[in-house]
């Protein structure tokens, strides 16, 4: 019994593990077989879109590298804007930097050609080279700059007209870098002429080009570029239509202060920080002076136009008086047709220093003043006739002309104030003409260029103010001059003919001014510029009211001699000018004039003569006799070298 039940019970066993292998062989047959079938099926189904296989995948790949490579330029953008930004800042603080530089410069300028030590003319190369040796023109913060330039054949030239200056570039209360600049206004030498006998290109520490010419902007004279016309003299101003130009440059850099440059103290200077930047700025100005020669008419005092009947003048006209026109014949024309070479707006103007009257200086009441022709562009000139109520002051004819007589008494009191003075209280300008002379001759050199000072400061003096009948030998005025050194100036009432900024008069003489507007009309400068046309007769008129050719100005708080250039209001809010609500204001339009009656030694007709003439047409040159000393002639005979294109040779002989 018991051997039969464990004969079962092993055969139940072997059966247990038998099914065991069993399903485990059928699970490791069933899933290889399912994946096979599943797959199979897949496999079956995707054939059913065989038709749309393709699109999915390159779409998709598309789309992703599209997004990939606008991330990317967006990231390698926003690098390069830091990078810009950086630079931008950097740029933008030198440029900062280096642009008071330019301000420096015009102001500098501004100086020079308003500089009494000038001549009366135009002045030459030399002159203006000469002034700028000034230490005026050195600016307390500034260091004067020595500039050499070395040409092919080793010939060195060299200018002193550039500076150097501290900036503190990151305001941080150090200076970090310096400011550089120079005035460049030296033009190529007409009689230094290369190998091929043609004048030598222009050098590194010349200007760089010539001035920008009238000729070429205008339809009328496309040719006048080309001519004699814009050919230089050896003083380096060129013609330009009816003008003498000259071009000025003004180059300006700021450099940083970098490891290893030496520090004037630490205290104040240290290397620049950051990324160093260079900045460099080019300025040009030209220059314009209008040759004596174009005008038809120049008078140094009061000038009168009252023929009996009547009198045609074309051109332009100047005076430093007043300008009294009597006579209803007489008429103003432009200098020429519309079509003419010469006909621009400049060329036609009347400049007057004083005031306009309509009479002759003896007549106690007003005429007809005549017709005048106004600039109007192409067009034919637009003819205005002269009312009395177009005149400048309310006054009559012989209350407005100027007292000579007077005018010389108060430069002759204010001459012999000053000369009771040290001469270490003359001004520099004054100083420079005597102080190579001695003796009797410096006593006589300082009066006159005292006397030359005070007129150029002291207004005229109208009859309204001291008539004619005044006794002044038993009244002599009485002189009281303000400041010293280049402050020396007459009394503000002998300065100016009405106080500035207001109509309040001091010689005499109530400005003609009618409602908020003063006679005669005129546009506002800057639009009638715009304009290119003389839209009222003060377009064309140009008066001064008496205002002296330099005058004193303390509005900034700091004060200084003004000259043409600055303006002077009439009368605050009060007076505008027509047709605009800007204020009106005056500039002086007196221009001293050369001596011509001067006869002594280095004299205006002594040093005319003496110049020598580099085109065919100037107005230098000629006989000069010395007496006493000699002859100076130009004979071949006497010279080595021979003439040259008609251009004479000065010799001086001597009889022993």
């Amino acid at each position: 019994m018991s051997t039969r039940k464990s004969t079962r019970k092993k055969l139940a066993n072997a059966i247990a593990k038998l099914l065991k292998q069993v399903v485990k062989l059928s699970q490791a047959i069933t899933k290889p077989l399912m994946r096979w079938l599943l797959r199979s099926l897949f496999i079956l189904h995707r054939r059913s879109r065989v038709a749309t296989a393709g699109f999915v995948l390159p779409t998709a790949i598309m789309v992703t590298l599209v997004v990939t490579l606008l991330v990317t330029a967006i990231v390698l953008r926003s690098f390069d804007r830091v990078k810009n930004a950086s630079n931008y800042r950097v740029n933008q603080a030198v440029f900062n930097a280096a642009a008071p530089a330019i301000e420096r410069a015009q102001a500098k300028l501004e100086a020079l050609f308003e500089d009494p030590t000038l001549p009366r003319s135009t002045p030459s190369e030399e002159a203006l080279e000469n002034a700028f040796n000034s230490s005026k023109y050195n600016f307390g913060d500034e260091t004067r700059l020595l500039l050499k330039d070395e040409d092919s054949q080793g010939n060195e030239s060299t200018i002193d007209t550039a500076w150097r200056f501290p900036v503190d570039t990151d305001n941080n209360g150090k200076f970090d870098s310096y400011t550089l600049y120079g005035i460049y206004f030296k033009s190529p030498d007409p009689l230094d002429l290369d190998a091929n006998k043609k004048i030598k290109p222009r050098t590194p520490l010349q200007a760089r080009t010539p001035p920008m010419g009238e000729s070429a902007d205008s339809n009328k004279c496309p040719l006048a570029a080309n001519t004699s016309a814009s050919l230089v003299d050896n003083s380096g101003w060129f013609r330009s239509g009816s003008k003498l130009k000259k071009s000025i440059f003004v180059y300006t850099a700021t450099v940083p202060i970098v490891a290893g440059d030496t520090l004037p103290d630490n205290n104040t200077y240290e290397t620049y920080k950051g990324e160093a930047g260079f900045s460099a700025l080019e300025y040009q100005q030209d220059r314009a002076r209008i040759p004596l020669a174009n005008n038809a008419i120049v008078y140094e005092d009061d000038l009168q136009i009252t023929p009996g009947s009547g009198i045609q003048i074309n051109g332009r006209v100047f005076t430093n008086g007043n300008f009294l026109t009597g006579n209803g014949n007489n008429q103003y024309f432009q200098v020429s047709s519309p079509e003419s070479c010469y006909y621009t707006e400049e060329n036609s103007k009347i400049v007057v220093g004083g005031n306009m009257a309509f009479g002759r200086v003896d007549q106690d009441e007003d005429q007809d003043g005549g017709k005048i022709h106004l600039f109007n562009g192409k067009e034919v000139p637009a003819v205005v006739e002269l009312k009395k109520n177009d005149k400048s002051v309310n006054e009559p004819p012989n209350e407005i002309g100027n007292n000579s007589r007077a005018f010389t008494a108060r430069i002759n009191a204010l001459v012999t104030a000053q000369l009771g003075n040290p001469d270490g209280t003359d001004p520099d300008e004054v100083f420079e003409r005597y102080k190579n002379f001695t003796g009797d001759e410096r006593d006589k050199q300082r009066n006159k260029a005292l006397e030359t000072y005070f007129k150029d400061r002291t207004r005229r003096v109208p009859y309204g103010e001291v008539g004619p009948e005044v006794d002044l030998t038993a009244n002599p005025p009485k002189a009281t001059p303000q400041g010293k050194g280049d402050e020396l100036r007459p009394q503000d009432d002998w300065i100016f003919p009405y106080d500035p900024g207001t109509s309040n008069s001091n010689n005499g003489l109530t400005l003609n001014i009618r409602g908020n507007t003063l006679s005669p009309a005129a546009t506002e400068p800057s639009k009638q510029q715009g304009e290119g046309k003389e839209l009222k007769i003060g377009d064309r008129v140009l008066i001064g009211h008496g205002l002296p050719a330099q005058w004193w100005d303390d509005t900034a708080g700091a004060g200084d001699f003004q000259g043409a250039r600055a303006p002077q209001e009439i009368d605050g809010d009060n007076v505008k000018w027509n047709d605009s609500e800007e204020n009106r204001f005056r500039t002086t339009q007196v221009t001293p004039l050369s001596d011509l009656g001067d006869t002594d030694r280095n004299g205006f007709w002594e040093i005319a003569a003496a110049r020598q003439p580099v085109q065919p047409l100037e107005g230098y040159g000629g006989l000069r006799v010395v007496t006493g000393a000699g002859i100076y002639v130009d004979d071949d005979e006497y010279y080595d070298a021979g003439r040259t294109n008609g251009i004479p040779n000065y010799f001086l002989w001597s009889s022993g």
